[in-house]
């Protein structure tokens, strides 16, 4: 099982936010598309301080969106970066080590499998 940890990308300016014209509307793309429980980490996070104006950002795939005001765009990121970080930490801490134990699990299984479906093809090749 290979990891390498979620980085952000590149930001995009798609213009005023259609619900609210205060606001940009403001993607982000990530590096890689996450696994679905980094993306849940990410738009959940823990130990981590929350602007009450502050809108959640969403994600999409390999894509976050944020709704920033003009002067609040470098919060925002700033923000989106330790959301980033947060959502790395947890999954290499709460998600990676289950993956690590049912890894080989499932290849003694495909092993067992393999050896059984051999097994099958002499008996056939004997009648």
């Amino acid at each position: 099982m290979t990891w390498e940890r979620i980085r952000r990308g590149k930001l995009e300016i798609f213009g005023v936010y259609a619900a609210d014209a205060a606001r940009l509307d403001v993607r982000i793309s990530l590096d890689s598309v996450p696994p679905p429980e980094w993306s849940t980490f990410f738009i959940s996070p823990t130990r981590l301080r929350v602007e009450p104006t502050m809108k959640a950002p969403g994600i999409d795939g390999q894509f976050i969106w944020i709704r920033p005001q003009d002067a609040e765009l470098d919060a925002y990121v700033d923000h989106v970066d330790k959301r980033i970080a947060t959502a790395n930490d947890r999954y290499e801490q709460e998600v990676l080590p289950r993956l690590r134990i049912q890894q080989p699990r499932d290849l003694d299984a495909a092993a067992r499998q393999f050896r059984r479906l051999e097994q099958a093809k002499r008996q056939a090749d004997r009648l």
